[in-house]
C-alpha cells in the first residue's frame, strides 16, 4: 500500500527538492497505470524520501523483513500475515550496520535465493512470492 525510499549509506543517487517532487510524481504514474492493467483497485501511495535511521523504527506490520544475501534460513508460515513491510537495500546492498539495526528492531532476515537481485528486481520478485503464498495469486 506504500512506497517509500530510503537513504542509506550505498545511496549515490541525489536530487533538489524539484527533481525528487518529479520522481516521485513519475514513480506515482508508473504504478497508477501499472494497477490499472492488473485490475487492482488502490494505488501505492509513494511516501516522502526518508532516512533509513527514522524508517526502520518508525515502520508498523505484522511482519518485518530485511531482504539480504547474506539473510540465514527464513521463518516460514502458512498464515497470510495482516501487513507486510519489505526492506530492500539500494545498488551496492544494505551494510552490515545497517542490516543488524533492522534486525535488532525485528525484521526478520529474508533471502529470495542464491542469486543477488537488483534493487529494481527484488522488490517485484518478493511481492510475487509473497502474493503467490498469502495473497491472490494462487
Amino acid at each position: 500500500t506504500r512506497i517509500t525510499a530510503l537513504l542509506s549509506k550505498r545511496v549515490e543517487v541525489k536530487h533538489n527538492a524539484e527533481r525528487t517532487a518529479k520522481r516521485l510524481r513519475h514513480l506515482h504514474k508508473i504504478a497508477k497505470i501499472t494497477c490499472e492493467q492488473c485490475g487492482r483497485n488502490r494505488i501505492p501511495a509513494n511516501s516522502a524520501i526518508e532516512q533509513l535511521e527514522d524508517w526502520i523504527p518508525a515502520t508498523r506490520a505484522e511482519r518485518r523483513f530485511v531482504l539480504h544475501h547474506r539473510a540465514g534460513s527464513n521463518k516460514d508460515s502458512d498464515q497470510a500475515p495482516a501487513s507486510v513491510a519489505l526492506l530492500i537495500g539500494p545498488e551496492g546492498g544494505l551494510t552490515k550496520t545497517e542490516i543488524s539495526l533492522a534486525e535488532d528492531a525485528g525484521f526478520e532476515p529474508l533471502q529470495l535465493g542464491p542469486r543477488v537481485l537488483r534493487t529494481e528486481t527484488a522488490p517485484l520478485a518478493a511481492l510475487a512470492i509473497m502474493q503467490s503464498r498469502w495473497g491472490d495469486m494462487a
